[in-house]
């Protein structure tokens, strides 16, 4: 038996998860304010086609086994054929293909220190930042895993490869070196950055006391352990899973009729968000407003942004809300739907 064999993490090779996508009749980059699933029709069916959020767990409690970052530089070649040029590590840089920056010429297999540092920022021949993930997708309903392979995550944001990487080790730390099995809430949110842009960052969270990751890192299934339910009965029919479980995301789906048509709907409640939800539930009740999105309750403030939805409100606003009666509320959400 050959020695030392390399770790390898299967990932389902439909496609990848990232909050960016090229424009339609463009190769200019789009950023998107949602975790795009659209190659995935069975997490659509849990999440809806513009989730903000999704519950993950690690295969492993090696970092490096599924968490990789690289500055790298592409080319595409006539004939539509894409190559890596180089790959760096913000010290030093390999070339795989022979090339010419700033009138120096470099050989393929050769080793030098980053030519990033004397390259503009905007020149682009300059290396791109890229970050990768392998994750399992649990179902936000039972937390269970019904994919064998992981999904892979991308991010060309150094900020949140640094963020994830800062949770995934405080985490590891806390919990005795274990990651494994843990329930995690991966979340995008767009952030104002220079001259007025807005940028997707995407950020990781564990949820719950050490005593309950320890306990939920001890299931190698998946799913999350007793307390994070309420009732047995907000579980999916056996039909449903068995049929979940056929058209599992491994395989090509070639009919995607059982899953329900793509529509506007939220990211259904995780399940350690249900204390919230009752108070969200009980804040519609007071309002009578059917369940709209909020824009700007938080009047004096303006904390809370047009078109966010009721999960974006802290839960102390939530508990105004319920306090201040009905009439108050229609008055204050008519005069923000007139605005």
């Amino acid at each position: 038996m050959v020695k030392n064999f390399r770790f390898r993490i299967t990932v389902d090779n439909r496609g990848k998860i990232t909050c960016g996508k090229k424009r339609e009749g463009s190769e200019i980059p789009q950023s998107l304010d949602y975790l795009d699933i659209s190659d995935f029709p069975e997490l659509i069916a849990w999440y809806g086609p513009k989730p903000k959020r999704l519950l993950i767990y690690f295969p492993t409690d090696t970092i490096a086994d599924f968490f990789d970052t690289a500055f790298n530089s592409w080319y595409t070649s006539t004939a539509g054929k894409k190559g890596k040029k180089r790959s760096c590590d913000g010290e030093t840089c390999l070339h795989y293909i022979d090339e010419e920056i700033n009138g120096k010429k470099y050989a393929a297999g050769e080793e030098t220190e980053c030519t990033c540092k004397s390259l503009a920022e905007d020149d682009k021949k300059r290396c791109r930042y890229d970050c990768y993930i392998k994750a399992y997708v649990g179902n936000p309903a039972d937390g269970k895993i019904e994919n064998p392979c992981c999904y892979m995550f991308t991010t060309h944001s150094d900020n949140s490869a640094d963020g994830i990487y800062s949770e995934l080790e405080k985490i590891k730390l806390l919990n005795m070196g274990v990651l494994r099995m843990i329930p995690f809430e991966l979340s995008v949110a767009m952030h104002d950055g220079p001259a007025g842009k807005r940028y997707p960052i995407i950020s990781l969270r564990v949820w719950g006391l050490l005593t309950q990751i320890r306990e939920a890192s001890k299931n190698f299934l998946g799913g999350l352990p007793a307390p994070f339910l309420e009732s047995e009965k907000q579980l999916p029919a056996p039909a449903a899973v068995e049929t979940e479980r056929k058209n599992a995301a491994y395989i090509k789906i070639e009919d995607e009729s059982q899953f329900p048509p793509a529509t506007e709907q939220e990211t259904p409640p995780l399940p350690w968000e249900k204390e919230k939800q009752k108070l969200i539930d009980e804040a519609l009740k007071v309002i009578g407003n059917g369940g709209q999105a909020v824009t700007s309750w938080a009047l004096g403030t303006n904390n809370i942004k047009k078109g966010q939805t009721w999960r974006d409100l802290p839960e102390s606003s939530i508990k105004t809300i319920i306090k201040s009666g009905k009439g108050f509320m229609v008055m204050v959400s008519n005069w923000i739907d007139n605005r």
